[in-house]
C-alpha cells in the first residue's frame, strides 16, 4: 500500500461508526465517482487515491452511508494487494472492518456481502463462512455476476473443478456486456482458460484469449499476463510471448516479465532441440536476470509437456556465460 493510500486508509478507519445527516444527492455522486474510479484501478494507484478523498469528504459528514463503506473498502484491499493472496501489512484487517460497517448499516447489502465471502475466501480462511454468504447473496440478487465468480473460486478451492466451470461458463455465457458484466467477463474466461489450460484444449484457450483481450479495459494488463502464464504452462510459447509482451506494454509488472522470461527459455529450448539458432531469444531472456534455480524450477513443475524441456534447458544454460541485464527482478507481482 503506497504512502498516500495508506493515510487515506487510516483517515476513513477513523471515520467508522458514529451517526450524521443521510446521504445527500452530491454525496450520492461523490460515492458513484468514487466507484468508478476504483473500477479503474489496474496498478496505477491514482484512481484510487482520488476515490479516497471522494469517500472521506462523503464519510465525514455522513457515517451512515454503506456503500460509501464499501467502497473503503475496496480502495483498501486493492490498494494493499501484492499478488495472488498476500497483501501488505493490516490491509486485510482494516478492509474487513469496512465491510462489517457497511453490513452493520444494510446487512442486505449484496456488494457488501459479496465482499465478505471474498474476505473468506482469502488464504482459505472460512470456506463453510464463505458459502453461506454467497448463497445469501444469490438469494438476494442471483443476477449480481461477483457472486458467481466467487462461487467459482469457493468450487475450485474444495476441488470441484465441473462446479467451478459452471459458474465461471454462466458468466462467459452472457457475453461481455457492459457495466460489472463487463468487469467479470474476462476474469470468467481467465478462470476456465486455467481450468482448461491443457494441450489438447488450445485452440478453444486461444479463442477465450481473444475474447478477453477485445472486452477488457485498455488499462487492464493483469488479463494479458494471465493468459500469457496458461499458454507457459501448456507449452505453447509463441502465444505465450504475445501476449506477455502485450501485457508489459499496458504495464511493466513482476508476473508479466517472469512468464515472458520462461516462455523465452522455453521458445529457445524448443528451437535448440529442433537444430534451430536461438541464442538472440536466450539473450534477450538472460537480460531478464532471473535465477538458474528459479528458471529450473518453473519448468520442472509444470505440465510434462513442458517439464520435459527442463533437462535440454539447463544443458542450453550450461553451455555458455549468462549475460546480465540492468535490471533486476526482485520478486513475483513486483512492479516497476
Amino acid at each position: 500500500m503506497s504512502r498516500t493510500l495508506l493515510r487515506l486508509a487510516m483517515l476513513l478507519a477513523g471515520l467508522i461508526g458514529g451517526s450524521a445527516l443521510a446521504t445527500t444527492a452530491a454525496d450520492a455522486q461523490k460515492i458513484q465517482r468514487a466507484t468508478q474510479l476504483v473500477d479503474e484501478y489496474y496498478g496505477d494507484s491514482r484512481p484510487l487515491n482520488q476515490a479516497a478523498v471522494l469517500v472521506g469528504e462523503v464519510l465525514a459528514v455522513d457515517r451512515t452511508s454503506a456503500d460509501a463503506y464499501v467502497q473503503a473498502a475496496r480502495i483498501t484491499v486493492k490498494g494493499g494487494h501484492i499478488v495472488s493472496d498476500s497483501f501488505a501489512p493490516g490491509t486485510v484487517h482494516l478492509y474487513e472492518k469496512f465491510v462489517d460497517r457497511a453490513l452493520e448499516i444494510d446487512p442486505n447489502n449484496v456488494e457488501a456481502l459479496s465482499l465478505k465471502a471474498e474476505i473468506y475466501l482469502i488464504g482459505r480462511r472460512d470456506l463453510p463462512g464463505a458459502l453461506a454468504i454467497l448463497q445469501r447473496c444469490l438469494s438476494l440478487d442471483p443476477s449480481y455476476p461477483w457472486t458467481h465468480l466467487h462461487f467459482a473460486k469457493y468450487y475450485q478451492y474444495m476441488g470441484d473443478a465441473q462446479h467451478a466451470l459452471n459458474e465461471y461458463g454462466a458468466m462467459i455465457s452472457k457475453g461481455a456486456g457492459d457495466g460489472q458484466q463487463r468487469r467479470v467477463y474476462p476474469s470468467a474466461l481467465l478462470g476456465e482458460a486455467r481450468l482448461l489450460g491443457v494441450p489438447q484444449n488450445v485452440e478453444m484457450i486461444r479463442d477465450f484469449a481473444a475474447k478477453a483481450d477485445a472486452a477488457r479495459n485498455p488499462k487492464d494488463a493483469w488479463t494479458l499476463g494471465g493468459f500469457a502464464e496458461v499458454f507457459a504452462e501448456m507449452g505453447f510459447f509463441d502465444d505465450s510471448l504475445l501476449y506477455a509482451r502485450k501485457a508489459i506494454s499496458v504495464m511493466n509488472y513482476g508476473v508479466a516479465r517472469r512468464t515472458l522470461a520462461m516462455a523465452l527459455y522455453g521458445k529457445a529450448t524448443q528451437l535448440s532441440l529442433a537444430g534451430k539458432e536461438s541464442s538472440t531469444l536466450l539473450r534477450e531472456a538472460d537480460a531478464m536476470n532471473f535465477e538458474s534455480d528459479e528458471i529450473m524450477l518453473w519448468f520442472a513443475e509444470a505440465q510434462p509437456s513442458v517439464a520435459v524441456l527442463a533437462a535440454p534447458l539447463r544443458d542450453l544454460l550450461q553451455k555458455r556465460p549468462r549475460e546480465r541485464g540492468g535490471d533486476r527482478y526482485v520478486s513475483p507481482g513486483g512492479r516497476s
